[in-house]
């Protein structure tokens, strides 16, 4: 009779242990197909296809569309700012732009950084200038190109100077996009139809 006793206990810790490895082994597929899904489509495609077509109906306000919105558009998934990455954000139709800008030698350049202090970039800068040629560039030649651009301006530097450059650099590289006037929530979509938006932080 004890040796009864013994192989049932025996039998039931083997069976535990294969329940326990049947649930590890089905929670690392889930994981691995989690990641795989949550991937961006840029790191593994070479070419960005527009997925998104200009909104139909332009007479509602602002504040009634939903905005397909980026932060700090510029950089890669390697944390990399580059035009490339900017041109394909833009491709893949997003209509709200983040950028951080930095002075460099008292010029306004786009970088990234996830610390909260002025002087401290985790990429290498590129010239806002150059940024914002290729917004003028890329940014209204997709399928949603009619739509309205807002790009955000997030200011990382007590330079008090660069505001002024940033206004130079925006009205000379995007002045015939560039929309004059306050926008609202309550601002037509009509209104700002094909316009560049700037919103600084």
């Amino acid at each position: 009779m004890p040796d009864i006793k013994r192989i049932i206990f025996l039998f039931v810790i083997i069976l535990c242990f294969y329940v326990i490895y049947k649930l590890v082994q089905r929670r690392q597929t889930i994981l691995t197909e989690y990641e795989n899904e949550s991937k961006e489509p840029f790191e593994t495609k070479t070419e960005i296809r527009p997925r998104i077509r200009s909104t139909g109906n332009l007479s509602l306000p602002l504040k009634e569309y939903v905005i397909m919105s980026s932060w700090n558009s510029a950089s890669g998934p390697d944390g990399q700012v580059t035009l490339t990455n900017l041109s394909n954000t833009l491709k893949r139709g997003y209509r709200f732009i983040d950028l951080e800008i930095y002075s460099i030698d008292n010029k306004p350049h786009v970088s990234y950084s996830t610390l909260k202090q002025y002087d401290s970039m985790e990429s290498k800068p590129m010239l806002l200038v150059d940024t914002c040629k290729r917004i003028i560039t890329d940014g209204f030649i997709t399928d949603n190109g009619a739509d309205p651009l807002l790009l955000h301006l997030r200011i990382k530097s007590k330079n008090p100077g660069i505001f002024e450059k940033i206004g130079e650099i925006l009205k000379r590289e995007c002045g015939t996009r560039l929309h004059k006037g306050k926008v609202t929530g309550d601002t037509l979509l009509s209104d700002i139809k094909g316009r560049l938006v700037i919103i600084v932080d």
